[in-house]
C-alpha cells in the first residue's frame, strides 16, 4: 500500500499546493452552509450523499485548506489501487500466473497513473468517481473473502461497502 501511495504521490504531488478550481468553490461553500442535502436541490440534482459526507469531513479536518482535499482524493485514488491489486492477486493466482503478485502490483501501479484518473483524483468536485470507485473496489474484495471463509461480518461489510458507494456515485450498480 505505502509503494503505491507513495507512487501517487508522485504521479499528482503537484496538485497539492493548488487551490480550489471552478466548481470547487460553490459545491463545497453550498455543502458548509446547507449540509449533506444541498446537491440534491440544484438544476441537475444530485443525490449522492456519500460524496457530501466526504466533503463535510474534509470541511471539519482541513477547513478551507485545499491540501487536505487533495490528498484525501490522492488517498481515495491508491485505495482504489491497492483494492486492485487485491482483488487481481485473487485472480491471477486462480489462473496460474508465474507471478500473481507481481501482476496484480503492476496493475495496481497502472491504474495509478492512468491519464483518464487525472481528473477524478485532481479536480476536487470531480473526487466522486475516486471515492465510489475506493468504495466499490473494497466492497468487492470483501466479497471475494466471503467466497473463501463465509463471514458475515465481511458478507455484512461488503453490503455496506457497497451501498455507500452507490449513494456516492449511482453508477456502481454496473459493478457486479
Amino acid at each position: 500500500f505505502f509503494a503505491m501511495l507513495g507512487f501517487a504521490l508522485l504521479c499528482y504531488g503537484s496538485i497539492i499546493p493548488t487551490y480550489f478550481l471552478s466548481d470547487d468553490f460553490e459545491l463545497i461553500a453550498g455543502i458548509v452552509r446547507h449540509g449533506m442535502s444541498y446537491t440534491w436541490g440544484l438544476s441537475v440534482p444530485f443525490f449522492r450523499p456519500g460524496t457530501s459526507f466526504f466533503y463535510l469531513l474534509d470541511h471539519e479536518l482541513w477547513g478551507l485548506n485545499a491540501v487536505g482535499y487533495h490528498l484525501t482524493n490522492i488517498v481515495f485514488h491508491t485505495v482504489s489501487a491497492f483494492a486492485l491489486f487485491c482483488i487481481a492477486r485473487y485472480y491471477f493466482s486462480r489462473l496460474g500466473v508465474a507471478q500473481p503478485a507481481l501482476a496484480a502490483f503492476l496493475a495496481g501501479m497502472l491504474f495509478i497513473a492512468l491519464p483518464s484518473h487525472t481528473e477524478s483524483v485532481s479536480w476536487i468536485a470531480g473526487r466522486t468517481d475516486v471515492i465510489a470507485v475506493a468504495l466499490a473496489m473494497t466492497g468487492t474484495l470483501c466479497f471475494l473473502s466471503v467466497l473463501e471463509d463465509r463471514s458475515r461480518f465481511r458478507a455484512l461489510s461488503s453490503l455496506i461497502l457497497l451501498a455507500a458507494a452507490f449513494v456516492t456515485k449511482e453508477s456502481v450498480v454496473v459493478l457486479r
